[in-house]
């Protein structure tokens, strides 16, 4: 109830007027390249490796919350080409397919940053979603499919298109990329709710 209200608050400060004028270069910086269909969209690039997504998690829940279901949220999960991000990418794109990703989220941000228990193998990974309650012969099918390939593939796709380097980082309608979004939820709400309304 209380993080609700709070969602509230903020959504009440995105759809005021601007407090501050926001300036390319200095707010946010715009990127080429990158596509997205299913807009307005937020996509935030992160990595369950990323001790700052980890940290960054419950804001992020946050303001996906004051910015309202008219928004659609996306993550794209990037490996850099880092055998133990691949992992994980793969295993958070297995929760995708599989619709799991409420049980398997905050799991995979635990069992990493806060247990210091790295992934270091398929055999691994197969074994969390089992802990978490998907069949063996369901993670298999999934592993092994052209769906996956291709979530794989898009990931790393929009990472190269969009130009990200670091992470998180949140990316607005595939155009607007966040740079210094201000001190508090509130001003990245605004910030965003501002990009969203950029042509």
């Amino acid at each position: 109830m209380i993080a609700r209200l709070f969602a509230l608050a903020l959504m009440a400060v995105a759809f005021v007027a601007p407090a501050q004028e926001f300036r390319e270069g200095v707010h946010y910086k715009v990127v080429d390249g990158l596509s997205e269909s299913n807009t307005p969209v937020v996509r935030e690039f992160f990595s369950y490796y990323c001790g700052h997504c980890y940290r960054f998690d419950p804001a992020f829940k946050q303001i996906t919350l004051a910015l309202g279901d008219k928004v659609n949220i996306e993550r794209t999960h990037v490996s850099f080409n880092r055998d133990s991000w691949k992992l994980a990418a793969k295993g958070f794109y297995i929760s995708e397919i599989l619709g799991v990703s409420g049980q398997t989220h905050e799991a995979f941000f635990s069992r990493i940053q806060q247990d210091g228990k790295p992934l270091h193998s398929d055999a691994e990974l197969r074994q969390f979603f089992v802990d978490h309650g998907v069949s063996g012969a369901d993670y298999d099918r999934v592993a092994s499919s052209g769906d996956l390939k291709l979530k794989l593939a898009d990931g790393d796709s929009r990472t190269a298109l969009a130009k990200i380097t670091g992470v998180p980082s949140v990316l607005v309608n595939g155009k607007y990329l966040v740079v210094n979004p201000g001190r508090t939820l509130g001003d990245y709400v605004e910030l965003v709710q501002y990009l969203l309304t950029r042509p």
